[in-house]
């Protein structure tokens, strides 16, 4: 089990992240660079706590990117759509025989 983190890490986090989403990655080097620059922290260990959880925050949100992406094309290879093109197509202009509007990713 992982640690608990305190309600200030993670406010500041969460507050870091709403504010500057962008510039955050899954690189937990960089995020400590990007807190320094945000925030103004006196206490390594509390920078690199908040760094932590930004970093964990952001491979967590990719995770669930990728598996919500692999659970769409598992549906569409089941339903016919075998080729890249075939399921992109299927995203942007719906499916040719109904008329449907599929989902525009991108």
């Amino acid at each position: 089990m992982g640690r608990i983190k305190t309600t200030l890490i993670k406010r500041v986090t969460h507050e870091l992240m709403r504010l500057h989403f962008n510039e955050f990655t899954d690189d937990f080097n960089k995020n400590k660079g990007i807190v320094n620059k945000f925030v103004s922290i006196s206490s390594k260990k509390l920078r690199n706590a908040i760094a932590g959880y930004a970093t964990r925050l952001i491979k967590k949100s990719k995770e669930s990117k990728d598996t919500i992406l692999n659970q769409l094309f598992s549906q569409l290879r089941s339903k016919g759509f075998n080729t890249w093109l075939d399921r992109l197509t299927f995203l942007k202009i719906g499916h040719p025989t109904n008329n449907q509007k599929g989902v525009y990713i991108g």
